[in-house]
């Protein structure tokens, strides 16, 4: 059975770093409720979740601090921006994230150019972040960008990781064999803090 997109938080039954082979997969699952956008949410509500896709140059991916860009005037055929963006549908409701604290699902693509993308292709639920700003800047484009900062949410994590199941902590191990950890605000989450 399908779960609803639409909602904050945690989707029920999807653990931590879970791989998604592709959109349709994420979408069935109720991670991320669009088929294309790298935004799902609403302008009155608020965003329920991103995609890192690695399409914008103005993104910036820290682990723990994402810099991530806005939606429109972008190529749709490449990685260009072709004009200004808006604060608009999907940028508005990241923007409203932002005064109301709702967490925001985060999903890396395999085609991220970072560190911190998942090694196997298709995509991987990275758990639960917080918009901490929302500015209008100019991009390396020189066409205006909606940029938005956000930040893991701590305590989300290790909830999650107290109550992982067995299945859970295998994938977290998978996840550290070939790869740098995420770190949180300094601390780089390993398998010892699991047991803690």
């Amino acid at each position: 059975m399908q779960q609803n997109p639409a909602q904050f938080g945690p989707i029920p039954g999807v653990p931590l770093f879970r791989h998604f082979k592709d959109r349709r997969e994420l979408y069935l699952a109720g991670v991320h409720g669009v088929p294309e956008g790298g935004i799902h949410g609403r302008a009155g509500t608020g965003a329920y979740s991103v995609v890192l896709s690695g399409r914008y140059t103005d993104d910036k991916d820290e682990g723990n601090v994402i810099w991530y860009t806005g939606a429109g005037g972008h190529s749709r055929t490449s990685e260009a921006q072709l004009g200004d963006q808006e604060w608009t549908r999907v940028n508005e409701a990241l923007r409203v994230s932002e005064k109301t604290k709702q967490p925001v699902r985060v999903i890396r693509s395999s085609g991220v150019f970072s560190k911190f993308a998942p090694t196997k292709k298709g995509y991987r639920y990275d758990g639960l972040y917080q918009v901490k700003g929302a500015q209008m800047v100019i991009g390396k484009s020189g066409y205006q960008v909606c940029q938005f900062l956000l930040e893991v949410r701590p305590t989300l994590y290790r909830s999650l990781m107290v109550s992982a199941s067995s299945d859970s902590l295998k994938r977290f191990d998978q996840r550290l064999d070939g790869q740098e950890p995420i770190p949180i605000y300094g601390i780089r989450i390993h398998s010892w803090l699991l047991k803690r």
